[in-house]
């Protein structure tokens, strides 16, 4: 018998620890609290969870809301049109104009070409989980917004990336 490949293993312990805490929602409904590596949040879209929702505004801007409070944004308004945020295959969350070109990008990146996955917790957080479950990287109300020239911090919501 083959030993499971070295991403398989931990993505199989990834997808058993967010079954296992309530994480995964079914794929069929509207909505979902989970965005995974190559898919798109488009403007207008939304991760929900609880009173907690993730919303990709039509004005181009990120938004984590509590209700009708907001907990933390990208601060990207009026960048672009039809933005759309992704998650890419290097531990990033990247939000694009509708010409392709990045306006804001998270500050977590990791070398190589892995899965990740987006998780809107049941406590508000912000999560991104990756193969290495074991190690984690918590933000404390910081995330880095590199949409200008000039990166600075923004400390409103959680963010947390668990590499």
């Amino acid at each position: 018998m083959e030993t499971p490949s070295k991403i398989t293993l931990p993505l199989l312990i990834l997808l058993l620890l967010a079954i296992s805490l309530g994480l995964i929602a079914n794929p069929c409904d509207a909505t979902t609290n989970i965005l995974y590596s190559g898919q798109r949040l488009s403007a207008g879209q939304s991760l929900r969870e609880g009173n907690y929702r993730l919303l990709m505004q039509s004005n181009c801007n990120l938004v984590l809301y509590n209700g009708d409070y907001i907990l933390w944004s990208t601060g990207t308004q009026y960048m672009g049109t039809n933005c759309y945020l992704t998650v890419t295959y290097d531990a990033r969350l990247i939000v694009y104009d509708s010409s392709g070109r990045p306006v804001w990008t998270s500050d977590t990146y990791r070398a190589g070409r892995e899965n990740y996955v987006l998780i809107l917790q049941t406590d508000g957080s912000l999560v991104l989980y990756g193969p290495e479950v074991g190690r984690a990287y918590n933000a404390r109300n910081t995330v880095t917004d590199t949409t200008a020239a000039n990166a600075k911090s923004v400390k409103k919501g959680t963010f947390a990336l668990v590499p």
